[in-house]
C-alpha cells in the first residue's frame, strides 16, 4: 500500500468532468475509473485506471450492469487506514483506499418525466452500483469525500489546493 491519493469517478454527467480530473492529476491523484468513464478520461487525454484491472473482471449484465460491485471497490471505499483490521485487509487484498469518490446516477429522473417514456429504457436508467457507492462512501465520510453534482469540482478543487485535504465541515454542508 502506497500513501498516494486515490479517487473513484463513474459518472453518467460528464460536464466539467476533463478539466476537473486534469487537475485531480496535477494534484497526484491516481483516478480510478468505470468503463465508460475511464474510455472518456482517455479521449481527453488523461490517465486513469479502468476499474477492471482493480477487480480482474469485466462488467457483467450488459451495458448498465455490473460494473463497481466488487469487494475490493466497496473496500477501497469502506478502509479506515487507522484500524488495525482495516490495514490488514488492505495489506492482504492489495487494496488501496479511496480518498474521493465522484459518482452520479444515470438519468432516471429525467428519462421517466418524458410524456411517453418507454418502460424498458426507464429501467435500463436506473441505477444500482451508484447508490450504493454513495452509500459506501457515505458510511466512511471521516476518510472518503463524496462529489455527485459537477458543480461542486471546483470547491473540491479550491479545497485540495488550498488545504490538501477537504475539511469535514464543507463535507457535511455539502
Amino acid at each position: 500500500m502506497e500513501s498516494k491519493k486515490y479517487a473513484l469517478i463513474t459518472v453518467s454527467n460528464r460536464k466539467g468532468l476533463a478539466k476537473f480530473a486534469r487537475k485531480l492529476r496535477e494534484l497526484d491523484f491516481e483516478i480510478i475509473a468505470s468503463k465508460n468513464t475511464a474510455k472518456f478520461l482517455k479521449n481527453h487525454r488523461i490517465n486513469s485506471t479502468d476499474v477492471k484491472e482493480i477487480t480482474g473482471y469485466e462488467p457483467i449484465m450488459g451495458k448498465h450492469g455490473i460494473k463497481l460491485i466488487h469487494p475490493k471497490i466497496f473496500g477501497a471505499i469502506l478502509a479506515d487506514p487507522k484500524i488495525k483490521s482495516h490495514r490488514k485487509d488492505m495489506k492482504k487484498h492489495k487494496i488501496n483506499p479511496f480518498s474521493l469518490v465522484v459518482c452520479n446516477f444515470y438519468p432516471f429522473e429525467k428519462t421517466i418525466s418524458k410524456n411517453r417514456f418507454k418502460h424498458e429504457t426507464a429501467i435500463y436508467n436506473l441505477d444500482i452500483g451508484g447508490p450504493a457507492i454513495v452509500r459506501c462512501a457515505a458510511k466512511n465520510y471521516k476518510n472518503v469525500s463524496i462529489i455527485v453534482d459537477p458543480s461542486d469540482y471546483q470547491l473540491v478543487l479550491d479545497c485540495l489546493e488550498n488545504f490538501e485535504e477537504i475539511p469535514l465541515k464543507i463535507i457535511k454542508i455539502r
